[in-house]
Formats: C-alpha cells, sequence, structure tokens
C-alpha cells in the first residue's frame, strides 16, 4: 500500500463511486430509451414509406 494521505483515499474511492453511479445510470438511461422507443414503435405502427428502415 503507497502512503498517502486520507483526503487522498477518500477522494479516489469517491471519483471510482462517482464513475460507477455515472456508469450505472448510463445504462438504466439506455435500457429506458429502449423501452420507450419499443413502446413507441408499437402504439404508433411503422409507417409504409419506409418499410425497411423498421423492423
Amino acid at each position: 500500500m503507497p502512503q498517502m494521505s486520507p483526503s487522498m483515499w477518500l477522494f479516489i474511492m469517491i471519483s471510482m463511486n462517482m464513475i460507477f453511479i455515472i456508469s450505472m445510470f448510463k445504462l438504466y438511461y439506455l435500457t429506458m430509451n429502449f423501452k420507450i422507443y419499443k413502446t413507441i414503435c408499437y402504439y404508433f405502427p411503422k409507417p409504409k414509406k419506409y418499410p425497411f428502415k423498421w423492423n
């Protein structure tokens, strides 16, 4: 273990936690966006104009 001050350790821990929280939030946001997109596709059927773009 390298000798570091407690404030330095605290800062490192907080930054790691922030990175983790942000990544989790991004994953949650992406899944929510996908669910909303699927719901929109379900309620508003695909247009006949572009059948190849909407699978």
